[in-house]
């Protein structure tokens, strides 16, 4: 069979090629041919005469320093030397060159031969490490003999190496397709091949097509999942090359098997690692484009990138709506352009980029120019960002408009200041209230009490002296003092109400109506009036002011009342919560006792229901009710110095009630 020789060497996945002493090529296979990109002309042409060779980082390599040129001048082997060869079409391959030479018998120098191992994909695929030794075995015991290289065959255990007849039946078998397959010798020899295919592939068809194509075009390729004698599986790459005879005639085939299990489990790892990688890129690209059109679409702030020294890179909706400029008009220019004149001269633009790029962030509030000169107060944020290797790569910049904000303060600091003044005028007005108040208990009530003392002593002694007109003069005389001494002591009161200290003190409220009905009794039984009130709270109020309430109330209830009608005050208390207060109430929603003083008087009409409580206000003439037209107004003063709030509801002759709100204090 030593016609096996050149065709197991043709079949074989390694390039393979021998050459004389000097260096012409006698002999290569068909991997040869593949590795090179072209066929060359056996002793014609030089071992290196069809390829370029380069180093493996890419540099071009001489061809003296080449593994076979240094084989064939110093007639030893040269091995674990990588070379990077390219083709005519210019693809580059890592090659692992694996040159010996050869010797006749006599022990002549006749050549050598070299077997270049493909290593391109060596880091993915460990194994080739392996590979690589198991072929160096291979040619090692090719070149020692031909009838050492079916020990050899017999012997490798990484390949399953095997010969079929023409009709696919197992002629013979190596320790390789033992342990890959998992059969003796004994159990398949003489068997169809078709026995290592699934089901499904031998239903297909899949063996008898691959000796068609090995039988027409003398090579047939294939991987995919193959079967173990126990069932299990593995993927195998096989390659089925036909056997000719002298005449050229096709003898049987040689069957190749390489179990690459790892490899395609590695290979669906990487695929799956792959797809994931796609996958989250994707989602990652999606999200970025989501991001990209949220900041651009983002109106109310202005969102922009800075390069490492300040020059704008990207312009979103918000930038133009505030600022003015349109993308084209902005990207590339410094970021300083946003600053007033002033502030560029004081370097503002520089520092806040050198304090974000040594802290990470700088914040700055401040006038800043738009497009069309005019300005608004921006609030700033610069934050750095960084590679890496933490280098300022850039910066982000957020700024919003705080102009209306920036307004509002100043008018409201204008406002504490105007506020301010009115304060103090209002503090003059209480002192000159305070001395009024004083001029009315003493400067004004001494010449009054005089009036009043000497025109006593004339109705006494010379009343009846006087004419019956100087009598009508005297009487209205001593009236007129009458309401002048009423009118001073109300406005006393009223004055003593806006100036006077106010102490809250825990009061029960049923002492001071108590009080207030007893001053009020004679009024009470002349005009047989019935009061009527439900237990009142005890809180903390200002005693007598409240007592100048209910006094003044009570007695408008009394004084307005119907001719001929007794009247009658209906007194009710309840604690209203403070969100059911009524709308108009502009104080702090907190709990309110209400207290009601519901009448049968005379009532006024609704469209009154704010003057009343107005001072010298009046409804009626001094000559049907009497009064100075203060007492009201006293009592919406009370009323505002316990921060609460007194309101009346009233239609004519069908009487009025007084609605009183006091805030609960704990």
């Amino acid at each position: 069979m030593s016609f096996l020789t050149p065709q197991v060497l043709s079949m074989l996945p390694a390039a393979i090629y021998m050459c004389d002493a000097h260096g012409y090529i006698t002999y290569y296979n068909d991997a040869a041919v593949r590795l090179w990109g072209r066929e060359p002309v056996i002793g014609k042409d030089l071992w290196c005469g069809s390829w370029k060779i380069f180093s493996p980082d890419g540099r071009p390599m001489r061809l003296d320093d080449c593994p076979m040129a240094q084989t064939l001048k110093s007639k030893k082997a040269v091995l674990n030397q990588e070379i990077m060869v390219e083709q005519p079409g210019g693809q580059r391959y890592n090659i692992l060159p694996h040159p010996q030479p050869l010797y006749d018998e006599k022990g002549t120098f006749i050549g050598a031969v070299n077997m270049l191992l493909d290593v391109t994909r060596h880091n993915q695929y460990k194994s080739l490490e392996l590979q690589t030794k198991e072929q160096t075995n291979v040619l090692e015991a090719l070149r020692r003999s031909e009838e050492r290289y079916h020990g050899m065959v017999a012997e490798v255990e990484d390949y399953a190496i095997i010969l079929l007849s023409r009709e696919g039946i197992v002629q013979n078998w190596n320790k390789g397709a033992e342990k890959i397959k998992g059969y003796k010798e004994a159990e398949i020899v003489g068997k169809s091949f078709k026995v290592f295919y699934p089901p499904a592939d031998q239903a297909s068809g899949l063996p008898d097509e691959l000796l068609r194509i090995a039988y027409t075009k003398g090579k047939a390729n294939h991987e995919g999942w193959r079967v173990r004698k126990d069932g299990s599986r593995f993927w195998g790459s096989i390659s089925i090359t036909a056997l000719h005879d002298s005449k050229g005639e096709v003898t049987g085939f040689s069957k190749v098997t390489r179990d690459l299990t790892e490899r395609r489990s590695h290979e669906l790892k990487v695929q799956e690692i792959n797809d994931d990688l796609k996958l989250k890129n994707e989602l990652l690209r999606r999200s970025e484009e989501r991001y990209h059109r949220m900041i651009a679409e983002v109106e109310d702030y202005v969102i922009i990138l800075l390069d490492e020294h300040g020059r704008i890179e990207n312009w979103n909706r918000g930038a133009q709506k505030i600022k003015g400029y349109n993308s084209e008009e902005i990207l590339g220019k410094h970021f300083g352009i946003f600053y007033s004149e002033e502030d560029r001269q004081k370097g503002t633009p520089g520092k806040l980029l050198t304090k974000a790029a040594t802290e990470g962030k700088a914040l700055h509030e401040g006038w800043r120019v738009r497009k069309d000169g005019s300005k608004f107060w921006g609030s700033v944020v610069i934050t750095a960002l960084h590679n890496d290797e933490g280098a300022v790569v850039g910066f982000t910049k957020v700024t919003r408009d705080l102009t209306e904000k920036k307004l509002a303060e100043e008018q409201l600091v204008a406002s504490s200041i105007a506020l301010q003044q009115k304060n103090r005028e209002l503090e003059r007005i209480n002192e000159e209230l305070s001395s009024f108040a004083y001029i009315s208990s003493h400067d004004l009530q001494e010449p009054l009490r005089k009036i009043q003392t000497f025109s006593d002593r004339i109705r006494e002694m010379e009343y009846q002296k006087l004419s019956e007109k100087g009598k009508d003069y005297f009487l209205r005389m001593q009236a007129g003092a009458a309401r002048m001494q009423t009118l001073i002591r109300d406005i006393l009161a009223y004055s003593r109400m806006t100036t006077g200290e106010k102490i809250l003190e825990l009061t029960d409220l049923n002492d001071l109506l108590a009080h207030t009905k007893s001053e009020l009794e004679v009024m009470i039984s002349d005009k047989h009036a019935t009061i009527v009130s439900d237990p009142l709270p005890t809180i903390k109020v200002i005693p007598f002011q409240i007592q100048q309430l209910f006094n003044n109330l009570l007695n408008n209830a009394l004084k307005f009342s119907k001719a001929g009608v007794p009247p009658r005050v209906v007194i009710k208390v309840e604690r209203a919560q403070g969100h059911t207060l009524p709308d108009a109430h502009p104080l702090l929603p907190i709990d309110h006792y209400h207290i009601s003083f519901k009448d049968n008087g005379i009532g006024f009409e609704p469209e009154y229901s704010k003057k009343i409580f107005e001072v010298f206000q009046r409804l009626h003439a001094r000559t049907e009710y009497g009064g100075t037209g203060i007492g009201l107004a006293i009592c919406k003063k009370i009323i505002e110095n316990h921060n609460g709030f007194i309101f009346g509801e009233s239609h004519l002759n069908e009487g009025a009630t007084f609605h009183v709100y006091l805030p609960v204090v704990d």
